[in-house]
């Protein structure tokens, strides 16, 4: 989570924080952690541009963190191939009422 608080002082306004970089960057380099080769697994990561406050962006970190350890860890036994997908989006719901 170094790497979140680096991204998160870097940025003067946390509107402008890349979050879909941040992303990008830790999932990368859990990689090499679990000595997986990165030919085998393919990682597809789709994050929509959302302004996070601090924690926020924190929460999703970890979030994402767990999922893709988990995932290098247990998905993919014996040398499988396979792929990650990670996405982010905001879902609007639109209410209509009869007036």
């Amino acid at each position: 989570m170094t790497l979140i608080h680096k991204n998160l002082c870097r940025s003067k306004n946390l509107a402008n924080f890349d979050f879909n970089e941040y992303i990008k960057k830790l999932t990368k380099d859990l990689f090499p952690s679990y000595k997986i080769d990165a030919g085998k697994i393919i990682l597809k990561i789709n994050i929509e541009t959302i302004p996070f406050g601090t924690d926020t962006a924190i929460f999703c970190g970890l979030i994402v963190n767990e999922r893709a350890s988990n995932s290098l860890k247990y998905a993919f036994p014996n040398d499988r191939e396979g792929e990650i997908n990670i996405s982010l989006s905001v879902l609007l719901t639109t209410m209509i009422s009869n007036s």
